[in-house]
């Protein structure tokens, strides 16, 4: 399913990110304790911990199966971690990790992150591919009185070409 090879090519960009302060370094998390699609978790979740939706909204064409797709990154992280008016630290560093730097670099390319990353889709049924992704909403509230988030989505077109058309 095409879906599968959209949260793969993403959990592949999240564990390329491992230079200084990254998410995944040394073939593990850094500053989160993990990250997690809505299929669930192997494992029991530990603050902070990145979650990972993706939604598909159909844009079909007469010779192409064609999605605007939505990526929404929730991180959550318990609120005593905070300083007192801070949003939070952890938050606040993997949202910058996530959103990326590719205004500081030539030709607006970012070496991590997914503001304005071309999403590269693995082998698929589909011959689907992905376009670049852009960053669009950001947003932090609290959930309760220990829990917070922060939450980022980016967007980006997939294409599955018909192979006979």
């Amino acid at each position: 399913m095409i879906l599968t090879s959209i949260y793969r090519a993403i959990f592949d960009r999240l564990k390329a990110d491992t230079g200084t302060g990254g998410l995944y370094n040394g073939g593990s998390w850094k500053i989160v304790s993990g990250a997690y699609s809505v299929y669930g978790t192997p494992a029991a979740i530990v603050f902070p911990y990145l979650l990972v939706s993706v939604r598909l909204e159909q844009d079909h064409s007469l010779t192409a199966d064609e999605f605007n797709a939505t990526a929404t990154f929730t991180v959550y992280d318990q609120v005593q971690d905070a300083v007192a008016g801070d949003f939070g630290t952890n938050i606040s560093s993997v949202l910058d990790r996530l959103h990326g730097n590719a205004i500081l670099q030539a030709g607006r390319i970012p070496t991590y992150g997914f503001h304005r990353h071309l999403l590269v889709l693995p082998t698929n049924g589909y011959t689907a591919v992905a376009s670049n992704c852009y960053v669009r909403t950001y947003d932090a509230t609290m959930i309760d009185e220990h829990t917070m988030q922060g939450t980022m989505t980016a967007t980006f077109r997939v294409t599955a070409l018909a192979t006979n058309p």
